[in-house]
């Protein structure tokens, strides 16, 4: 009985190390985002005196930037109501339902604005174009606009490789963190993966289809208030299926880096080098198609393949606890070179 206590409490606290690393990397990313250019912000103001560098795209719901502050570069905001006052040295786009330019505003590029209540002030100064898209018989240009705009602030090709390799590091880093963490577990999940690749697959795709379609239905009776209720439950199940996903990646890195470095004569090396590896490696095979728009489809099929037949073995082997199939030994059999 205390044996069984113990070991559930040991796998509690792999699984919330685990929650808590899956929440950091979150807020990293999203802490990136603002960084790159592209921000959130229920409310912003960017006062007198002080100066942004480098294009933006701002989603808020009040959006200020007041007489005497300063952005160099080209500017997309969208929000409920938008005020500039500043100086903007490139160009600026609006999509608002209030928007009001400055009498000491200036824009050194071209203003394009839709906005369903509009006030450009006599004193305001615009060098390039002054463009109002949305108009009447002319709202059709919304679309165009946000495309734009996004399109200034998209970064360039070795930005989004640099990013590529970033993202592939941290799977790495999760491959073998997940070594550490579950050393016992994530040798019988690698085995089944190994073993029965297609049951994995099978039961990873049935789950994934089942989450995403319960999903649906859920979201669809949200207009009820009984499911509102069951609401936080439902976000830790997903939650817990995220979690699983993480584990199940690892668990296929560590066979895949492990023949890898056999290849490379780079022989015996620790698991949590092996599995460290095999993230990195899969991270890049799987991203690396998104550098170039016509080929992104290729990167989500091979995720989607990887985290079937990751998912699958975490079922399968019941989160590690025994090996799958149920009469296959304990130790993860080595790759055919």
């Amino acid at each position: 009985m205390i044996g069984a206590r113990r070991l559930a409490g040991r796998w509690g606290v792999r699984f919330g190390l685990l929650a808590l690393l899956a929440l950091v990397l979150a807020g990293c990313s999203f802490e990136s985002d603002r960084l790159g250019g592209f921000r959130f912000d229920d409310a912003f103001r960017l006062q007198a005196g002080e100066e942004l560098d480098g294009d933006r795209f701002w989603v808020g719901s009040r959006l200020e930037f007041e007489p005497g502050s300063r952005v160099r570069g080209d500017m997309t905001l969208i929000g409920d109501e938008v005020m500039v006052g500043g100086l903007v040295d490139g160009n600026l786009t609006v999509v608002a339902s209030s928007f009001t330019l400055g009498d000491a505003a200036s824009v050194t590029g071209d203003l394009t604005y839709c906005a369903d209540r509009a006030v450009v002030e006599p004193g305001s100064q615009v060098m390039g174009a002054l463009k109002e898209e949305c108009a009447a018989g002319n709202r059709a240009m919304l679309d165009r606009l946000i495309g734009e705009g996004r399109d200034r602030w998209a970064p360039g090709f070795l930005t989004r490789l640099l990013g590529t390799f970033g993202r592939a590091l941290f799977l790495s880093a999760i491959a073998a963190l997940g070594m550490v963490l579950f050393p016992t577990g994530l040798r019988r999940m690698s085995g089944s993966v190994l073993r029965a690749p297609f049951a994995s697959a099978g039961i990873g795709c049935l789950t994934l289809v089942a989450a995403v379609g319960i999903s649906a239905v859920y979201a669809l009776s949200l207009i009820l208030v009984v499911p509102l209720l069951v609401l936080p439950l439902f976000l830790l199940a997903w939650l817990a299926l995220g979690l699983a996903l993480l584990v199940g990646w690892a668990a296929f890195a560590l066979p895949v880096g492990g023949w890898l470095l056999r290849r490379a004569g780079l022989t015996p090396q620790p698991p949590m080098v092996q599995a460290a590896a095999g993230g990195l490696i899969l991270g890049l095979a799987v991203m690396i198609w998104d550098l170039l728009w016509f080929t992104g489809w290729i990167g989500f099929l091979l995720s989607t393949i990887i985290s079937a037949i990751g998912l699958g073995a975490v079922i399968l082997t019941r989160l590690g606890t025994r090996p799958y199939p149920h009469s296959a030994p304990e130790d993860v059999p080595s790759p055919v070179a």
